[in-house]
């Protein structure tokens, strides 16, 4: 589907929040490859990205 990135406000579970709220509304299935940015441990800003995919429906697959 694509990338998606956030840079957010507070921690890692807060980037991850925003992060998966957007995948979904992408229509995401799931979220890979994630990467974590955090300037330096006092930095209050954390950024992430990650690849959003769609899972092929498996009964397309069925002859």
């Amino acid at each position: 589907m694509g990338s998606v990135a956030v840079d957010a406000i507070g921690n890692g579970d807060a980037a991850v929040k925003h992060v998966k709220k957007k995948a979904a509304q992408m229509g995401a299935d799931a979220i890979i490859k994630v990467e974590l940015n955090k300037a330096s441990p006092s930095a209050s800003r954390t950024g992430i990205s990650r690849v959003a995919v769609k899972m092929k429906d498996q009964t397309i697959n069925k002859l």
